[in-house]
């Protein structure tokens, strides 16, 4: 059982009696604590214990330890308890085989310990070093031999009214004996340590989500599964040779993205396991990884479901269940509808849709909803959900999204959060603009003109806001035109 990093120069040493146990080594350490192996002097056996041992706040002066300021005495003691507080919960805790189980806390020494079950183990992240080493990346069946479980037994956390706090590679241990994960490490007590800290924080960088980070929004399971969606992302991108292996990136940075209009500077999972995982569990993983809270999955068992049963169609749009009935398309398919929208609207443009079109009046939503026909979609496009690179030709693509759209005239939908009201149009010869005698008729309404539509398209039914229209912007659409919000 190895956690953290291998040595910190105040560790207790070998031999030392707390309580009923006596220690026999440190097992791994970092800025908050110790993790020890330590011996049942009665019975035996080996035993895992944490001791909380904040470095910002607190010196060890033999066995025992002092605050390091004056001022640091009533923090460190506010922290302590929170880490009392957690540990009597795991301890009440309905045990879980992928959850450590926690056995005992008493205070000694001037501070806390919490006794575990030792597991005979690795880390997750030496793992996963290890078979990099090897060229052995993890396949999408050892992903689900990790996930699946891991995800099972966070959801027993979630639901006993806890949270982790800090999923991230060195937290999970893959046990010897059956190789199955083992969650350890909760934070409780590291965000208050570190509320009162200077320098340390009380999560690992890359795995903790934007209200964590910010202390902004509302933390909740969706917080942790911002973890597990890093911690899978990390797993697909091992199989990136190390020139090519992208760094899992601070959420900060991606957040500046967003707020200045950029591109994230994150590649999806969809796009770094291309070809070697299924893309709808991709996109399942890339949903994890949502910036805003509710965007994500709200628990566990939906992800859980997810993984399992991952979508036939990958896009976005779909995950956060919106409805969207047209295909993926060449290019950014949000940006494609969204910009088109825009054009016609910012124009000023009055359309005056006089249909003139045989159909039969059957409506077809159903079948293209169809599961039959989600997976002739999902089966005939392949790549980054975001940069929408097709496998097969334009125009099959084209010919497909044709298809579909005509399908399903004058159905209304949305293309995204925040993306303006659309309806289907069918291919066809229509009149634009207003009639003469028209009252309040506008010179640049007219003149009224027949135009011909060669393909079906959706179009915006209201004029665009302001807010919309910088949606499109930050989507990389609308010719990157920002005018002045008044």
């Amino acid at each position: 059982m190895q956690t953290g990093e291998d040595h910190r120069s105040d560790a207790l040493p070998a031999g030392t009696a707390l309580r009923k146990y006596t220690l026999e080594a440190a097992l791994g350490c970092g800025g908050f604590g110790i993790v020890y192996r330590a011996r049942h002097n009665e019975r035996g056996y080996p035993v895992a214990i944490r001791e909380f041992l904040p470095v910002e706040l607190i010196l060890r002066e033999g066995t025992t330890v002092r605050p390091q300021h004056e001022a640091d005495g009533g923090q460190f003691e506010e922290s302590l308890r929170t880490f009392e507080d957690e540990a009597r919960s795991l301890i009440d805790f309905d045990s879980h085989p992928n959850i450590v189980a926690c056995r005992d806390f008493f205070r000694a020494c001037g501070t806390g310990y919490l006794v575990m079950d030792y597991e005979d183990g690795e880390s997750l992240a030496e793992l996963l070093l290890r078979r990099e080493s090897e060229g052995r990346p993890f396949s999408e069946s050892d992903l689900l031999a990790v996930m699946e479980p891991l995800v099972a037994g966070l959801a027993h956390v979630h639901e006993a009214g806890l949270l982790h706090g800090d999923i991230n590679p060195s937290n999970i241990l893959i046990r010897h004996k059956d190789d199955q994960p083992v969650l350890i490490g909760f934070a409780a007590a590291k965000q208050v340590a570190a509320r009162h800290g200077r320098l340390l924080a009380p999560y690992t960088r890359g795995y903790a989500a934007l209200e964590q980070v910010a202390g902004v929004g509302e933390v909740g399971p969706w917080t942790d599964i911002y973890g597990v969606g890093a911690l899978m992302w990390r797993l697909v991108a091992s199989g990136r040779s190390p020139e090519e292996r992208p760094d899992l990136l601070p959420v900060e940075r991606r957040a500046h993205a967003e707020l200045i209009g950029k591109q994230d500077p994150l590649p999806t999972a969809c796009g770094l396991g291309e070809g070697r995982f299924n893309p709808g569990r991709l996109a399942v993983i890339d949903r994890c990884m949502r910036l805003k809270e509710r965007d994500r999955f709200q628990s566990c068992r939906d992800l859980l479901e997810a993984l399992r049963h991952p979508p036939k169609e990958r896009t976005e749009d779909r995950m956060l269940g919106e409805t969207v009935q047209s295909p993926t398309v060449p290019g950014n398919r949000r940006t494609w509808k969204l910009a088109l929208a825009a054009l016609v609207a910012a124009a000023g443009v009055a359309m005056v849709l006089t249909q003139r079109w045989n159909a039969n009046g059957v409506d077809r939503a159903s079948a293209v909803n169809s599961p039959e026909a989600a997976s002739s979609r999902s089966s005939s496009t392949t790549g980054d959900e975001e940069s929408g690179a097709p496998q097969e030709s334009g125009r099959d693509l084209l010919a497909e999204r044709d298809a579909q759209l005509a399908s399903t005239p004058g159905k209304h939908l949305r293309d995204c959060h925040g993306c303006p009201e659309l309806v289907v149009i069918p291919q066809g010869s229509y009149s634009m603009g207003s009639p003469a005698p028209e009252d309040g008729r506008s010179s640049d309404e007219g003149p009224q003109h027949e135009v011909s539509i060669a393909y079906p398209l959706a179009v915006g039914i209201y004029e665009l806001t302001f807010r919309e229209w910088d949606i499109c912007v930050d989507g990389g659409g609308c010719n990157g035109f920002t005018p002045d919000d008044q």
